[in-house]
């Protein structure tokens, strides 16, 4: 069963498409009640179903640590500060956290992460043509329509004064050709797309892996083919077509996603992008240096030069005195940003709370007033106080470190890595890595196909469809036909990764630099605190531990001190019957492993309703005192 994953997958899609940063307005809200339900309903209908929970981890821990002080310090402004914009902060990073525990769960196995890393991928191709059709057409055309007064700013809910600050930034957004997506900012396109790229990129490399790796059980099958008399090469042509086509399709989607994200504008989000481009060449340059020419190392050199100026230039593209500008301006945040957190160093100004108090401490030179400090960190540290900061780090670092771990364990240009090995000798079968390619036919080639992209298109369908009433009760950029148009564009990415899903790669060191990549973004951009690109950050950190947990070597009962006692020597016809029972296949298991998984079934059978009850409980507890707030607050 595959619907938890696709029920998550959706709630992603949903939280995507909702823009939400502005804590005002509660845009993200309706999401993050949906986040708050989904636990308690996964709980529900898996009752009397198998089902594992994931392993904990130290980043979990700093994580938990990370809400609890957070939610205290919402909590707190929502007495002292603003309580609307501090209650809709509490419920947003509720959601987020519960978006966490979600992906966590559904996504404990490569196959699973890999198919969420598709929808993703699938929804960055979404928003990419949306972001083209924004700045080729969308743009200029509401700019000559509002020249020739054929649409008004009545006609748009903007009745404000023509010196307004509100008057005067929408006029500067219609007199650029800047994309937005569904975001209302387009440093938050940039940086949402700048993961999913890192990935596209690390997608298309692989399958032009495996359209030049030679098929033995292609060969294997042709040879039987021609005893056959069918022929030789027709199945060795529809294996290396669809390859091929996949490989000319991702490029295809990499081509409007860059572009999209070069129109934005964003220095930070084309640095961001270029910076885990250029770490994922890092190990294919380690194992050329070692292995190649000088000539390949010449090529090696010349690729790092080329990357390092794409990293100069999305760094001061727009002009260096544009650039210098900017980097002042962040400048005076942060130092703006310091003299709260030495104000506040406990519980911080509140969540919500830090325009206001930017505006109270801000130096008369400052002329800006940010709803944001844009960099995560800090932004953590002057809204929930120095022990919500101290737990991110500890997060990032655990994620870090535990990537870093997996990645030296199954990274093959590590010189310290070996494969595992089964207990007989030989290397054990690694579900991280490539399979042998399929070859029974065009047929059974088709219906794996099928069957590895129907649950992405289901998560899309369903997402696609929360959408439209989430919309009806948000202030949606755009409309939810415009966004529906976009469909077929996420439907035909999905389509080309789904051989991927099915029998990809998805090293923890790739998902791990995708994930840094967004770090970088977060530190200089800020947008820890809005939803739709929060929500990849967390995302990916669920996902690049279970990985991590996937390549780590699994407690076994063997390995467990065992406290029962030996047993007694067997009778010659026990034995017999005892070495009757070994020859049998059936019987692999050993006895300690037999009685292990007695007690931890047994054990987990008493666990289990009280988890899925507490956390029924705890669920629509939320709600309703969510819904007891919006009450109160209408």
């Amino acid at each position: 069963m595959r619907w938890p994953l696709i029920a998550t997958a959706s709630l992603l899609i949903v939280t995507t498409l909702t823009p939400a940063e502005s804590l005002r307005w509660g845009d993200g809200l309706p999401a993050a009640i949906l986040w708050l339900l989904l636990p308690a309903l996964l709980l529900l209908f898996s009752l009397g179903k198998p089902f594992r929970l994931f392993r904990l981890h130290a980043a979990d821990a700093a994580a938990l640590a990370l809400f609890l002080w957070h939610s205290a310090a919402a909590a707190a402004a929502a007495f002292e500060g603003m309580p609307r914009t501090a209650v809709n902060a509490l419920w947003l990073w509720l959601g987020l956290g519960v978006c966490y525990l979600c992906v966590r769960q559904s996504a404990q196995t490569p196959r699973n992460a890999r198919l969420l890393v598709a929808v993703m991928c699938s929804l960055a191709a979404a928003q990419s043509v949306l972001g083209c059709y924004q700045t080729l057409w969308g743009i200029p055309s509401a700019r000559a329509e509002f020249a020739a007064g054929t649409r008004s700013l009545a006609a748009i809910g903007l009745n404000v004064p023509d010196d307004s600050p509100v008057r005067l930034l929408f006029d500067a957004r219609l007199g650029g050709n800047e994309p937005l997506g569904t975001f209302t900012l387009t440093n938050s396109l940039a940086g949402w797309l700048a993961p999913w790229i890192v990935l596209l990129v690390w997608i298309a490399c692989d399958s032009a892996r495996a359209l030049r790796k030679p098929q033995d059980s292609t060969a294997a099958t042709n040879r039987r083919q021609k005893s056959k008399g069918r022929g030789t090469g027709q199945l060795d042509r529809h294996l290396r077509f669809f390859p091929l086509a996949r490989l000319v399709g991702l490029s295809a989607v990499l081509a409007v996603a860059v572009f999209a994200l070069a129109r934005t504008g964003s220095r930070t989000g084309l640095a961001a992008t270029c910076l885990g481009v250029g770490l994922l060449a890092l190990p294919w340059a380690y194992r050329q240096g070692r292995t190649r020419t000088a000539a390949h190392r010449f090529l090696i050199l010349a690729g790092a030069i080329v990357f390092g100026s794409a990293f100069v230039f999305a760094s001061i593209s727009g002009g260096v005195a544009a650039s210098m500008k900017s980097l002042q301006y962040r400048f005076d945040y942060w130092k703006t940003t310091a003299a709260i957190i030495a104000d506040r160093p406990w519980l911080g100004c509140g969540p919500g709370q830090f325009q206001q108090a930017y505006t109270a401490a801000k130096t008369p030179p400052a002329g800006e007033e940010p709803s944001d400090p844009h960099n995560a960190l800090l932004e953590i540290w002057a809204t929930a106080g120095t022990p919500a900061a101290l737990a991110w780090l500890a997060f990032c670092g655990s994620i870090g470190l535990a990537a870093f771990r997996a990645g030296g364990r199954s990274n093959p240009t590590s010189p310290n890595s070996r494969p595992p090995r089964a207990e007989s000798g030989k290397p054990a079968r690694n579900s991280n890595r490539e399979p042998a390619r399929d070859s029974r036919g065009f047929r059974h080639t088709t219906i794996e196909f099928i069957r590895g992209i129907a649950p992405g298109a289901a998560a899309l369908l369903l997402g696609y469809v929360i959408f439209i009433p989430v919309s009806w009760m948000t202030r949606a950029v755009l409309d939810a036909g415009l966004v529906w148009a976009s469909l077929p564009a996420a439907l035909a990415c999905l389509g080309l990764l789904g051989d991927w899903v099915r029998r990809g790669r998805l090293p923890v060191w790739v998902v791990a630099v995708a994930w840094a990549a967004l770090v970088v973004n977060l530190g200089a951009a800020g947008g820890i605190g809005f939803p739709g690109v929060a929500v990849v950050f967390w995302m990916l950190a669920a996902i690049c531990l279970n990985l991590a947990q996937a390549e780590s070597p699994i407690e076994t009962a063997e390995n467990v001190p065992s406290t029962t006692v030996a047993p007694a020597p067997l009778q010659p016809n026990e034995a017999a019957a005892d070495v009757g029972c070994a020859a049998n296949k059936e019987s692999t298991a050993s006895a300690p492993t037999i009685a292990a998984s007695e007690r931890t079934a047994a054990r987990s059978g008493s666990i289990r309703p009280t988890i899925t009850w507490s956390a029924l409980a705890v669920s629509f507890g939320l709600v309703y005192f969510y819904c007891r707030t919006w009450v109160d607050a209408t």
